[in-house]
């Protein structure tokens, strides 16, 4: 990410966190309650973990940054494609740095039916946005 984007998408996130009403903050065990395994695209043995650092919607834009580590080896993993998706339509919204540094930007979140995390060698991990959404909203 250049250095624009990355000042960018650093001023979105103070805003959306500087502003209380109207929000959705994920924690981490929003995701794991909501996680799925495969659906099909097998591509390894070794699980993935997902760990979002920070994760919110405002306005039907959804923001997340964190890393994507081995179940193995407790090793960050670079090149892990996170996708969007909805029907066989498919969105790459970007590949982990070497550091298994990931931050995303979604918007109209709510439209999208998958959070696809692919990498060679693990198993893909993906989340349903709608469950996710709806889970949260049961928390409130």
């Amino acid at each position: 990410m250049k250095k624009t984007e990355r000042i960018l998408f650093l001023l979105l996130m103070l805003s959306i966190f500087s502003c209380q009403s109207n929000r959705i903050i994920f924690q981490n065990h929003d995701f794991e309650k909501v996680k799925k395994h495969n659906d099909g695209l097998v591509l390894g043995e070794i699980l993935m973990i997902i760990d979002f650092q920070e994760a919110i919607i405002k306005g039907g834009v959804f923001c997340a940054k964190g890393y994507v580590l081995s179940e193995e080896s407790s090793g960050k993993l670079s090149g892990v494609s996170i996708f969007i998706e909805k029907g066989n339509q498919r969105k790459l919204l970007y590949k982990t740095k070497e550091n298994g540094y990931f931050e995303i930007k979604v918007d109209n979140f709510s439209q999208y039916e998958i959070l696809r995390f692919l990498l060679t060698g693990y198993v893909m991990e993906y989340y349903e946005i709608s469950t996710l959404l709806e889970e949260k909203s049961n928390l409130k």
